[in-house]
């Protein structure tokens, strides 16, 4: 039997938030994405990649994957936030 955690606790929250303190004040370069899965190119202390796969997982990683061509929703995330800082 499968069971689907709906949401984070606090405990792990604090964790997830600990983790990515250091992409605050980075700049989102650049938005793609695969398979359901965005992947946002960020300059904070070097070039991050962030891969966020929306109500599953999400991640850091050091090289970018290869892309296919983008969809509009990911056409309209770059224009919104590209260039946008993290606060």
């Amino acid at each position: 039997m499968d069971i689907v955690k709906p949401q984070l606790s606090a405990i792990e929250l604090r964790a997830v938030v600990l983790e990515l303190q250091h992409l605050v004040g980075g700049k989102i370069d650049q938005i793609y994405e695969q398979d359901n899965e965005f992947t946002f190119r960020i300059h904070a202390r070097g070039k991050e990649i962030l891969c966020v796969m929306p109500g599953k997982y999400m991640y850091l990683r050091n090289d970018k994957p290869a892309m296919e061509q983008p969809s509009g929703f990911c056409m309209q995330l770059r224009k919104e936030l590209g260039q946008a800082r993290i606060v």
